[in-house]
Formats: C-alpha cells, sequence, structure tokens
C-alpha cells in the first residue's frame, strides 16, 4: 500500500506530465507565430552570449550596426539559454521547449510549496492551478 507521501509524488508526477505536455504542445502550435519584445531579446541574446560576444542587446546590434553591451534584463535566464545554445540547442523552439522544461518544474515546486504550507490536497490544487493558469505558462 502507497504511503500519503508516495501516492502525493505519484499524482503530481501526473500533474507535471500533463503541464509538460500542454506546454509543448502549445509552442509547437504557434511556432510560426512572430516574435516580439522580451522572447527575441533573449533567444538572441543568449546566442549572442554563447557565441562570445558577451550580454549585448541584440536589438541594438541589429540598429546600429556594432555590438552594443546591456544590463536591461536579468542574466539568469540569457545564461541558462546560453549554455543550450553552446551545447547546439540554438533554434528559438529549442529554447521555448527548455521553457517548457522550467515551466515543468514550477509546477513541481508549486505543488511542493503548497504540501508544506497546507498539506497534500493544497500541494495538488496548487500544482494543478499552475499547470492550467496561462499568466504561469504563456
Amino acid at each position: 500500500m502507497l504511503g500519503e507521501w508516495d501516492c502525493f509524488k505519484r499524482r503530481l508526477a501526473v500533474i507535471a506530465v500533463i503541464g509538460l505536455i500542454g506546454r509543448v504542445v502549445y509552442v509547437v502550435w504557434v511556432r510560426n507565430d512572430a516574435v516580439i519584445g522580451d522572447g527575441y531579446h533573449y533567444h538572441f541574446a543568449a546566442l549572442a552570449l554563447a557565441d562570445g560576444e558577451g550580454f549585448i542587446n541584440p536589438f541594438a546590434r541589429d540598429a546600429l550596426g556594432k555590438i552594443v553591451p546591456d544590463a536591461v534584463h536579468p542574466p539568469a535566464w540569457t545564461l541558462l539559454l546560453a549554455t543550450a545554445s553552446a551545447l547546439g540547442l540554438r533554434s528559438y523552439l529549442a529554447h521555448q521547449i527548455i521553457a517548457c522544461v522550467v515551466g515543468t518544474a514550477a509546477i513541481v515546486m508549486t505543488g511542493l510549496a503548497g504540501r508544506a504550507a497546507f498539506g497534500a490536497r493544497t500541494g495538488l490544487i496548487a500544482a494543478a492551478l499552475a499547470t492550467l493558469y496561462p499568466n504561469v505558462w504563456r
């Protein structure tokens, strides 16, 4: 017979897998939509960082024809995407899939936090909400 912790882990894993599948399906579905704003910035800044150009502003480089240093965005996401880019995952779709994996980790952490604070049922509800709420994954 499964204990409470084992039952919680299995249910949380199911919720996380559903969240991952939903995110990947969404990303593949809208892969041909135009990318603007922060998504554009992070993608091209990560490619530049992986290519050894440092933290640059990809908008200014395109507009001015030269490399312009940048500190507008926090560096962690750019570093994560640059690491993936250095390993050969350089397409925008690859970067979006990485975001799906990170989003899945957020589902798990939300569930664990809810469980720690208010119990297993609340943790699973919180994880399910993180799976479904568009502002968390879109």
